[in-house]
């Protein structure tokens, strides 16, 4: 590495906040770890925080963390911060007037709001984090706090929490609204209570948290992505997404850039990827890039991260390993059949969940001519469509053959189709009211700002109650589904249930209402109903199967088990496990000490998950997998006969 290709913000000694955010599996995790090493190394006291829900930092630093900060060296403090917990004590802070202003503005009792209260408010639980955030920086405590983020699509969710905030104080002031009109036509006067002096410092911590996150000498984002297709178009849709938030960006960092020519493997790599920096320079003249290399060993425990805390500041990594003997064990992959009607493809960021199921979906169109295949992606970050290889921006199905189909939705939009539906009936039902009626004119306007009370991911649950609709049509034999990262796929399992109680809660406002509108009511129950029908399918073992992705690594492979557990405590049936993107074995020390490494892991998590099949991947292709040429030849390493492995 060049002494020059140093990160800006290594620089600056005055910045108090630092996030890590960009594409699944390009190392935003240890970034974060050696950077806290860097600034603790300075004599700053460092806190260094995972808001991705799916946590590996501990994982990296090979510590037990919580939502806690917890001391791991002198000055350097790290926690995984889980959401929940975090909205359970919010909740606790400030459920007085959080209550008080649902009472005033619905017609709920006080049993029926601490039922509505239990649930995961809008947006709460992440929200609640982000608040989080702001006390740690207004409580001055540390010098520098580093925010771990989750892959791209729910890193652009959670930019967007301030403006979700912002609408659900605004719900809440609106309620109250209606309170201080009333108290003033029967007392003439109105005395500030409980329910204001929350509602005026939620809206002072948003302000500052909006001036800190947008102010560059104390906040930076730093963008991390890999040389490959889907990590540039993600880079692309961060930039255009902060800019939107006026957060200004320095820093781009190319990480596990393969500097390595030993072996074909790595030149071809190697040479692709010098080639999209190359095209890459020209259209970013305004962005420190960086080249980060690609480690012959994964990053894990401090020695290493140090080791890559190096090259951070500059210094170059001596490569040159000794050659030795190492023999590769066989094995036999099975084939992996595909029976049931929906196949969900899950795991942690940068796996290839999206080209495994896309490879899935032709090889079942290919394979059975007969047979009808829808493959939706509901990952926030759609990137479906670059692996086919489409350049259509279309929001409809696209015929790719005679019986496969692609859709990618979006979600947001989605749901504003549904807001602004049942807005429309409801101002219908409303016109039954005549006169100058001020309370009836809150109570519509409070009804009217109350579907945004929907919980967190309800877009995305929205995706799959669309697919009921196809079902209902009998159009499609088989769904094949790309998910969002583990994180937020494992909010995306539990939703039905949490939803399924808040549209329950919902239609008892609606019953309670002065309005009363058949036709929104018919909606919601309609909407319920399909929710039940998404349950039941989910545990359905003959209908549903979930095939989990993961990697040899340490990382992947943990975060591959947790999201095991949580499967079968949701009861979802998953019975196979690809173990994607092995290298394949030549002559190249660098590639043979990585693959060394890879079949440990893979040793011990076969140990571990001796209920499960295990199918294992070949790194195919150094320059990604993209087209149907690419996918068939993936899925007829994966899919089509028994293969000899490790040979």
């Amino acid at each position: 590495m060049k002494k020059n290709e140093i990160p800006s913000f290594i620089k600056n000694k005055e910045l108090k906040l630092i996030f890590f955010a960009g594409k699944g599996g390009s190392g935003k995790t240890t970034l974060a770890a050696a950077c806290s090493l860097y600034y603790q190394s300075l004599g700053k006291k460092v806190l260094v925080i995972s808001i991705d829900p799916a946590h590996s930092l501990g994982d990296v630093f090979g510590q037990k963390l919580t939502s806690k900060e917890k001391e791991i060296k002198p000055n350097l403090f790290a926690m995984e911060m889980n959401a929940k917990e975090i909205f359970l004590e919010f909740k606790e802070d400030y459920k007085f007037p959080i209550k008080k202003a649902l009472e005033r503005g619905t017609y709920l009792n006080s049993f029926e709001i601490d039922n509505l209260f239990s649930l995961s408010l809008p947006g709460l639980d992440e929200v609640s984090a982000f608040m989080k955030i702001t006390d740690l920086i207004k409580n001055e405590e540390y010098d520098l706090i580093i925010v771990d983020t989750a892959p791209t699509g729910h890193t652009l969710v959670f930019l967007n929490l301030p403006s979700v905030f912002r609408k659900w104080i605004e719900i809440l002031d609106l309620m109250q609204d209606k309170h201080r009109f009333i108290m003033r036509q029967f007392t003439k006067r109105y005395k500030e209570d409980q329910v204001d002096i929350f509602i005026q410092e939620m809206e002072k911590d948003l302000k500052f948290l909006r001036e800190f996150l947008s102010n560059p000498q104390k906040c930076v984002f730093v963008l991390i992505t890999v040389l490959e297709v889907l990590g540039l178009k993600e880079l692309d849709i961060m930039l255009s997404e902060l800019k939107k938030h006026k957060i200004l960006v320095k820093d781009v960092i190319f990480n596990r850039v393969n500097f390595n020519q030993e072996c074909p493997f790595c030149k071809v790599q190697s040479e692709h990827q010098e080639k999209k920096f190359s095209l890459i320079k020209e259209n970013f003249l305004d962005y420190n890039l960086i080249k980060l290399p690609l480690f012959p060993y994964e990053i894990q425990g401090e020695k290493r991260i140090n080791q890559f805390k190096e090259v951070l500041e500059g210094k170059e990594m001596d490569f040159k390993i000794q050659p030795f003997n190492f023999k590769i064990k066989e094995r036999i992959n099975k084939i992996l059949p595909f029976k049931e009607k929906f196949i969900f493809f899950g795991g942690k960021g940068g796996v290839g969940k999206s080209t495994l199921a896309a490879s899935a979906s032709l090889f079942i169109a290919l394979n059975c001519p007969d047979k009808k295949v829808l493959i939706i992606s509901i990952n926030p970050s759609h990137s479906l469509k670059d692996i086919f290889n489409l350049r259509e921006n279309n929001l409809e199905k696209i015929k790719l053959k005679n019986n496969l189909y692609l859709l990618e939705i979006n979600a947001p939009l989605l749901f504003e189709d549904f807001k602004k539906e049942y807005q429309k009936d409801l101002k219908e039902a409303f016109k039954s009211f005549l006169g100058n009626n001020f309370e009836i004119k809150f109570d519509q306007e409070i009804m009217q700002e109350l579907i945004n009370f929907s919980p967190p991911g309800i877009e995305e649950i929205m995706v799959l109650v669309k697919l009921m609709d196809f079902l209902d049509k009998e159009e499609f034999d088989f769904f094949i589904i790309d998910t969002a990262a583990t994180g937020h796929l494992l909010r995306f399992m539990e939703l039905p249930e949490v939803i399924s109680q808040w549209n329950k809660a919902f239609l008892k406002i609606l019953l309670k209402s002065k309005v009363n509108s058949l036709v929104l009511k018919e909606k919601m129950l309609d909407f319920l109903k399909k929710l039940n029908r998404l349950k039941e399918i989910l545990k359905d073992q003959k209908l549903t199967q979930f095939i989990v992705i993961t990697i040899p690594e340490a990382l992947g492979l943990a975060e591959a088990e947790r999201l095991l557990s949580s499967l079968k405590n949701l009861s979802i049936p998953c019975r196979n496990i690809i173990i994607n993107l092995i290298i394949p074995k030549n002559e190249c020390n660098f590639c043979l000490i990585k693959r060394k490494e890879q079949e440990n892991y893979i040793d011990e998590f076969i140990k571990r998950t001796n209920d499960y099949q295990i199918i294992e991947a070949y790194y195919l292709n150094p320059q990604g997998i993209k087209g149907e040429e690419d996918l068939k030849k993936l899925s007829q390493m994966i899919f089509t006969k028994e293969l000899k492995i490790r040979n």
